[in-house]
């Protein structure tokens, strides 16, 4: 149910002032209403989704003859567009994002569906970043919204999973890398190790957490692995560029933000554990008096990683006797039933639930801790709760744009060309119109289809019948079966399994979770796997009794400690089998074993106990196969003294056999196939992947080019007066904005563009090169290059820095670069590095450095 806030009033016309925290629907459905009493609306204040089939069933879909969409994020119109899709419904689907707007017609029958394309992922920002070296305060924003879930949502929604979810822990236990280990040790701290009783403790917990983020464990600690004159091993400060040195925080309870952080974190660790909260900040700080800080040092041996990269090969393998050991140490499910445990949805747009509070003190005390400007609680609400503010206007515009599209629908147009997608952008300005793509279509034997086709079979029969059904209706081997994640029939599950479903079990019986056929109900003989003759060129697997023929991919990752060592273990499933091998890599070795899973006990302690009984060592072929390839290869001089000449394709050239290849060698694989040949020329066109010309469109492109340039020659200067162009003439689509803007940067109070450039005349050393620079603009060049060519830098090593200040500088790209600068190079390009007067790094033009001319 969404609920008005005020931030939609500037926006949304039907609501007023007074309908705040009103139900959005039934408040805009009585002034629709107010408007024309003659209208019939009925409001609806449930979300549609999974959740709600129920109450939103086949009866409700049947009876509308479409759907406008007006959502709000991408996982509702996704779903909305999969019921529009499966109970053939037309769809008008829209949203606007500030100065952006687009409209789309989904027909049945006729056009693509939404979710036939996908906008691209948004950049994320890398962890390494959010967790030691952020330098912006979107960094610290986002790093405070994690917080906010690992802290108030996560480990009591894993609680709560554990007491009411009999398979939490068998799921857990499957999850990749150390992440069992960290969801059980999250859960333990939650409602054991760390349980709070009364709102002291919760203070006691605020407190702390404040000396582990902003002072010791995250700031000191990385300041003894990194100090602030660490050098890389180039010999550049580690501490330089996007990485900002950090320093630890002093706590003071009169300070506000600190204040506000220890208020916002006891009272929300309150609610998760049901006890009442204290609004008065004066006991409040009489509670932080009482607590008391331990004393922290930093260690030696603690890995931070720079990159995620780094971080990635680092994860650490999985424990299987720390999991064992949490979960001896989780209470009683029963017990876990009995406490008072609630998770914090986070909610931006109330002001008194601590959840700001929380997200601004987190976020500045992190920016200040790394020298970044705060945010204030506007901006760090938009940020965080990543919205981008929407205008009436786009609102306007879309509104109207869906208006049209439903007026055409109402008249029951059935041509592709009638509709129109739109997609606006109201600060270019930016307007394009285009025909929906229509249903891509799909074909098997003579029969064509679309997204919007399907098989409709009546009545209830079993398995066996269904798939006679389609084998006789059809001429269709059905080779696989499934039910949303359910597989309820394949080729290669077990045969007893298969006749057992096949016969006596009605379809709809067979709608089961997928545990219940993850593990094997009997032991199989175990495969014993080895090379032929380890020491030969070829090698040869030979199983003994069993024939392994396909393996599916990976399920699941985990490491077994077998005495000092660790073992990377990987769990497969055969197809050939009712069982499972696991396959543990040693080096150049492999261990193979398996398990009968369906053996009631500890899943770890069972492991270790097959492990021990059923383990097979032999060596991996492909180790010797590279050795040997190696040997076989010649000398390098040998293969030096032999005439190699690599041929570049060129379609074009009839004589050089090229395309005589091509078509021949495709057209004879396609005779294999069954697949209809290509003519050369047809063949030409495809391999060269060339895209035939149109004189149409070159006439077309030619005449706007045309018009451009007569408004350059007529001396036009401002930017609206010219127009970019973009057209499809297969749509048809044609569009035209303005240019966009050349973006501006700044140093000190001077802006520049691409366009600008520093112009230095005469020759000048690399010394007066610098000095000039320093004196003129104020700017410390620490670094200097020409091309790839590094001419100057801070940690260039003194001796060669010294040698180079006093040469010229035209000398210096010489040496450095070993060429001669041609007779008729007027001018060298030459790209900086600098810093202001306060050292922070500015991003400056670069220079034409002209050179005297003889």
């Amino acid at each position: 149910m969404d609920i008005i806030e005020k931030s939609n009033l500037n926006r949304q016309f039907l609501f007023r002032p007074w309908d705040v925290q009103k139900p959005k629907s039934s408040t805009a459905a009585c002034a629709a209403k107010h408007m024309n009493p003659y209208i019939n609306i009925t409001s609806q204040e449930n979300r549609v989704g999974p959740d709600t089939e129920n109450i939103y069933t086949d009866d409700f879909f049947e009876k509308l003859d479409g759907v406008a969409n007006a959502l709000d994020n991408v996982d509702a119109r996704l779903y909305m567009d999969r019921r529009c899709v499966y109970y053939n419904k037309p769809l008008l689907e829209s949203g606007t994002l500030g100065t952006k707007g687009n409209v789309q017609v989904v027909i049945p029958k006729l056009t693509e569906s939404y979710s036939s394309s996908q906008d691209p992922p948004e950049k994320s920002i890398p962890i390494c970043t959010l967790k030691n070296f952020p330098n912006a305060i979107e960094h610290t924003l986002q790093w405070a919204r994690d917080q906010f879930e690992g802290l108030f949502i996560q480990p009591v929604e894993g609680a709560l999973q554990y007491a009411t979810d009999p398979k939490f822990l068998e799921r857990t236990a499957k999850l990749p890398g150390t992440q069992p280990v960290e969801t059980l040790q999250g859960i333990k701290k939650a409602i054991v190790d760390e349980r709070p009783t009364t709102l002291q403790d919760c203070v006691a917990f605020a407190r702390n957490l404040f000396q582990e983020n902003y002072i010791n464990n995250n700031i000191r600690q990385l300041l003894f692995n990194f100090p602030p004159d660490q050098v890389t091993s180039s010999g550049a400060p580690f501490w330089s560029g996007p990485k900002r040195c950090p320093h630890p925080l002093e706590f003071d309870v009169n300070n506000t933000t600190h204040f506000d952080y220890v208020m916002s974190v006891a009272n929300l660790r309150a609610q998760m554990y049901g006890i009442k909260q204290v609004l008065d900040p004066k006991a409040i700080c009489d509670m932080v008096s009482k607590v008391k800080v331990p004393e922290f040092n930093p260690r030696s041996g603690i890995k931070i990683e720079v990159t995620d990269a780094e971080m990635e090969r680092n994860q650490g393998n999985l424990d299987f006797d720390a999991v064992e050991n949490l979960q001896k140490d989780l209470p009683p499910v029963e017990k876990v039933k009995a406490m008072k445990l609630v998770p914090i949805e986070f909610e931006k747009d109330d002001d008194t639930n601590f959840h700001m509070d929380f997200i601004v003190a987190a976020s500045n005390l992190r920016a200040e801790n790394y020298d970044i400007p705060p945010a204030d609680r506007h901006k760090s609400k938009l940020i965080a709760g990543k919205i981008i503010p929407a205008i009436a206007t786009t609102t306007a515009l879309i509104t109207g744009l869906v208006a049209v599209e439903l007026i055409k629908l109402v008249q029951g147009h059935n041509k592709l060309e009638s509709y129109k997608n739109g997609f606006v952008n109201l600060a270019l300005p930016f307007f394009a119109f285009s025909e929906p793509i229509a249903a891509p279509k799909n074909k098997y034997y003579d029969t064509y289809f679309t997204l919007w086709d399907r098989f409709e079979v009546q009545g209830e029969m079993t398995l066996q019948e269904f798939l006679d059904y389609f084998q006789k209706e059809y001429k269709l081997e059905i080779t696989m079966l499934s039910q949303g994640v359910s597989m309820l029939y394949s080729f290669f599950m077990p045969p007893a399994k298969r006749q057992e479903r096949l016969f006596f079990i009605r379809k709809h019986q067979l709608v089961i979770g997928p545990e219940e056929s993850a593990f094997p109900r009997r032991m199989a003989t175990i495969a014993v796997i080895e090379p032929s003759n380890a020491h030969e060129k070829h090698i040869d697997y030979t199983p003994r009794e069993l024939k392994l023929k396909a393996i599916d991919l990976v399920t699941q990752v985990c490491y077994l400690r077998v005495g000092e060592s660790k073992f990377s273990i990987g769990v497969y499933r055969l197809q050939t089998a009712d069982f499972l091998i696991f396959r543990a890599i040693i080096g150049s070795y492999c261990n193979v074993i398996s398990y009968d899973f369906s053996e009631k006990g500890n899943f770890f302690m069972n492991f270790k106990e097959a492990w021990r009984n059923c383990i097979i060592i032999f060596p991996n072929a492909d180790v010797y196969a590279v050795e040997n390839l190696q040997k076989d290869l010649p000398p390098v001089e040998k293969v030096k003294a032999m005439k190699l000449v690599p041929i570049e394709f060129e379609k074009d050239d009839d004589t050089n056999f090229h395309m005589d290849f091509i078509v021949a060698a495709s057209n004879l694989r396609a005779e294999n196939y069954d697949i209809p040949p290509a003519d050369r020329h047809k063949s030409k066109l495809i391999a060269g992947k060339i895209i035939p010309a149109i004189a149409t469109t070159t006439a077309l492109i030619t005449g706007l080019v045309a018009v451009e340039l007569i408004k350059l020659v007529q001396g036009h200067n401002k930017l609206e007066s010219y127009k970019n162009g973009f057209v499809n003439l297969a749509l048809p689509f044609f569009a035209f904005s303005e240019p966009i803007a050349a973006p501006k940067n700044k140093y000190y109070d001077t802006y520049f563009t691409l366009w600008n450039r520093f112009e230095v005349q005469g020759e000048m050393t690399l010394q007066e090169f610098l000095d000039y620079f320093q004196k003129e603009y104020k700017l410390e060049i620490t670094m200097l290059s020409q091309g790839v060519s590094m001419l100057y830098s801070f940690f260039m090593p003194p001796a060669k820095r010294q040698e180079r200040l006093g040469l010229p500088l035209s000398e210096v790209v010489k040496r450095v670069s070993k060429k001669k600068i041609p007779s008729h190079v007027k001018a060298l390009v030459l790209e900086l590095c600098c810093n202001d007067t306060e050292g922070e790094d500015v991003e400056v033009p670069y220079v034409k450095y002209n050179l005297p001319q003889s």
